[in-house]
């Protein structure tokens, strides 16, 4: 993703198929400035995988937030899927992702996400 200080954007969709969640950040970013810093998981957004009624031993999607102002997502990977699909106007660098999450799981974190950007 970014460096400290990056501002995520959210956007999902929905459109006969799994709900994602893409993150995309202000300023580009590459995986080469990842090295060498330091990131720490300041809270859970939402109900545990457990709370939830997960039966893999809590291994379901989850949602954090990071002690620098972006979030985390543990989620299935589908970007090979995904990628040719995203609607206009999208788009991914090579170092991102598409991460599907349940929508359970986002509408339990959403009391949870903050109402401001900053």
């Amino acid at each position: 993703m970014g460096s400290v200080g990056d501002t995520p954007t959210i956007a999902g969709s929905r459109k006969n198929g799994p709900r994602f969640v893409r993150v995309t950040l202000r300023r580009k970013a590459t995986t080469e400035s990842l090295e060498g810093m330091r990131v720490e998981i300041v809270r859970r957004l939402g109900r545990t995988p457990q709370e939830r009624g997960s039966l893999n031993n809590g291994t379901c999607p989850d949602i954090f937030e990071l002690d620098d102002g972006r979030f985390a997502v543990i989620g299935t990977d589908l970007t090979e899927d995904l990628d040719g699909k995203l609607p206009p106007g999208s788009a991914r660098a090579d170092y991102e992702r598409i991460v599907v999450i349940t929508r359970e799981t986002l509408v339990y974190a959403k009391g949870d996400i903050p109402a401001e950007a900053v």
